[in-house]
Parts: structure tokens; C-alpha cells; sequence
């Protein structure tokens, strides 16, 4: 049997329909570890794409993952430039714009001068439309500005998104003091904590010694390099970390 015939025959575990797109939920069995792997394929129309989803995955949760990145595959440019035309409002007032020494108010600057250039040009309509395109010029103009738009986010994201997270729950703190702050970092606390419980599932099914030795655990969770547990630069969450998710998760659960 080639290998093109042993992936049309990985079981499908569940499929959801979006509109005019297409999920599936497959199972794979790793020859290394005995364990089912999951991965997602993606149709629309002619577009095809396939997800390798992260050790850990469990099948309930196929659904509300395909419901949540939908939601972000189908952002257009309408809805782009219409957060950015918010933005301008609240950072505008009647003598004009505040300059600062910021990068957020250069880009803001860089978007409006562009945004102003296309409407100049007879194309922002373009982009503030959700209505279908014939044109094949208009459709590339749209196409490039999302484009460019996720390369831009994703890059930010690659880089500083520790950085954003940091950022995030010390402003929460300035502006609304302890509270908010607390429930930024609870929120992270149960991003970590999911991962924590469900690497330590698919280690106690391998090893059930495990579940009396949390500090191994902890470490055998380490060497995973799970995408959850990294805090940039190389840097993971600490054995000790791990370990009072642990505890902390018995307790709860006793």
C-alpha cells in the first residue's frame, strides 16, 4: 500500500461544516509512542490545508477549536480597517493628533497617510466592502492588504508576545489597580494550567508510576517542549511551577 493510500484511510473522527468550509477531525497512530495523533484538514472550495495539532489535543475539543479559528480565518479588510478607523477616533481630537515619542503613534500616523492615499486613488471603497469581487485587481488589492495585515500580526506575535502578555497585565494594573491585574494573571495561571494537566495525562498513560512523583513529572514534561510551557528566549516554566499545578489540581479535584 503507498503512502497516498494509507492517508486516505485514517479514520475520521469527526467533521463540522462551516458555511461553505469543511473540517475534519483524523486520527493517526504514532509507529513511535502508540498514540493517537490527531490532525484537522480544512476545504474551501479548492483550497486545502492541514493541521498537525499539538501532542495533547483531545477530540472534544475539535469543535470550539474549528469555531474559533474559523472566526479568525474569515477577518477581511472591511473589518480590519474599521478597528483601525476606531483607533483613529479615540487617538484624534479637534486640533489633530497627539504626537508622542511612540511607535504606536508613528504607526498610526504611517496607516492614516496610507489610508488617505487610497481614498485619493478611488480604492479604500474597495476595502471597506464585504461584497464579492469580479475585478482580478481589486481582488489581489484586497488580498494583499489581509495579507499583509497577518504577516505584520504574526511577527509581532513571534517576537513580543511574552512581552505582550507582560505588558497587558501591568497596564490592566495601572489603570485599574490589583484586581484586574490578578485576573490577567489568573487567566495566563489557567492557559499553563491546561497544558500542565493534559501533558500529564498523556504521561501518566505511558507511566502511571508517574502520578506519585510529581517533580518527574515535571521534568519529563520539560523535555516535551510543549508550545504552552515556553516563555521566550528558551526560556520554559520552571519544575516548580509545574509542580504546584499539580498539587494544586489534586487538591481541587479531592
Amino acid at each position: 500500500m503507498s503512502d497516498d493510500d494509507a492517508e486516505l484511510k485514517l479514520p475520521v473522527i469527526d467533521e463540522l461544516k462551516v458555511g461553505d468550509r469543511q473540517y475534519q477531525l483524523l486520527s493517526r497512530k504514532c509507529a513511535s509512542c502508540d498514540e493517537d495523533h490527531y490532525e484537522i484538514w480544512r476545504w474551501c472550495g479548492a483550497s486545502f490545508a492541514r493541521w498537525h495539532m499539538p501532542h495533547g489535543f483531545k477530540f472534544d475539543e475539535f469543535r470550539r477549536y474549528v469555531e474559533l479559528a474559523d472566526e479568525q480565518l474569515l477577518m477581511n479588510s472591511d473589518d480590519l480597517l474599521n478597528d483601525f478607523h476606531a483607533e483613529l477616533q479615540r487617538v484624534n481630537t479637534p486640533d489633530g493628533i497627539k504626537a508622542d515619542w511612540s511607535y504606536s503613534f508613528r504607526l498610526v500616523e504611517y496607516a492614516r497617510q496610507r489610508t488617505s492615499l487610497l481614498n485619493r486613488l478611488g480604492f479604500l471603497d474597495v476595502l471597506l466592502t464585504k461584497e464579492p469581487l469580479t475585478d482580478t485587481h481589486l481582488i489581489a488589492l484586497r488580498a494583499a492588504f489581509e495579507l499583509g495585515h497577518a504577516a505584520s500580526e504574526r511577527r509581532l506575535l513571534a517576537e513580543y508576545e511574552d512581552a505582550l502578555f507582560d505588558g497587558f497585565a501591568m497596564a490592566e494594573w495601572r489603570e485599574a489597580g490589583l484586581p484586574k491585574a490578578r485576573e490577567e494573571r489568573i487567566r495566563q495561571g489557567e492557559r499553563t494550567r491546561a497544558e500542565v494537566l493534559n501533558a500529564a495525562a498523556a504521561l501518566y498513560a505511558k507511566d502511571p508510576s508517574l502520578v506519585r512523583n510529581d517533580s518527574e513529572t515535571a521534568r519529563q514534561m520539560l523535555k516535551m517542549n510543549l508550545p504552552g510551557l515556553q516563555k521566550g528566549n528558551g526560556v520554559q516554566v520552571t519544575v516548580d511551577a509545574i509542580t504546584r499545578h499539580l498539587r494544586d489540581s489534586r487538591r481541587h479535584h479531592n
